[in-house]
């Protein structure tokens, strides 16, 4: 039979004051709420599924989990879960405007000659140019300085509206 037993020494500096749970029992930094210290263990957040996670009825904004599916920690920002691999969807100020099926698929291209990336294809087209007459890779109709509000699209019938 194995017994585990765990000893925290906690530091409680009056009424208002952050918690400190360490090893040392020094008091808690004054900008903090709760405080964690230790020289050679690490902290551990709750570690469940994206099932799991999705479970969660109205999540706290910035509530902290570490995902088990994807092997990520991961945190809601009030309206989507984000996480620290990367694997975030994009954002756009409220009242953008997608031509077609939604933001545009950008593939990177690395110059061989000079190291730098490039976008694969116009925004707004669905594939990169086969062909000088390729319309799918003829994108979009932006004004510069103007934000996207629907005039970029080939369809739309305020493109001729000034900026």
């Amino acid at each position: 039979m194995r017994v585990i037993i765990a000893v925290f020494l906690f530091s409680y500096s009056g009424f208002g004051q952050g918690i400190k749970i360490s090893e040392s029992g020094t008091t808690p930094e004054a900008s903090a709420i709760l405080e964690l210290e230790s020289s050679n263990k690490g902290f551990l957040p709750t570690r469940m599924s994206t099932t799991e996670r999705d479970l969660i009825l109205s999540p706290s904004d910035g509530l902290l989990i570490y995902n088990t599916t994807t092997n990520c920690l991961q945190w809601w920002n009030g309206s989507v879960w984000f996480d620290a691999c990367g694997n975030n969807p994009p954002t756009f100020p409220a009242g953008t405007v997608f031509c077609d099926a939604g933001s545009t698929i950008v593939e990177e291209v690395i110059s061989p000659g000079t190291g730098k990336v490039w976008m694969d294809r116009n925004l707004g087209a669905s594939q990169a140019a086969t062909s000088s007459t390729d319309a799918a890779a003829y994108g979009d109709l932006y004004q510069w300085g103007r934000r996207s509000d629907g005039h970029q699209c080939r369809t739309s019938i305020t493109t001729t509206t000034i900026s």
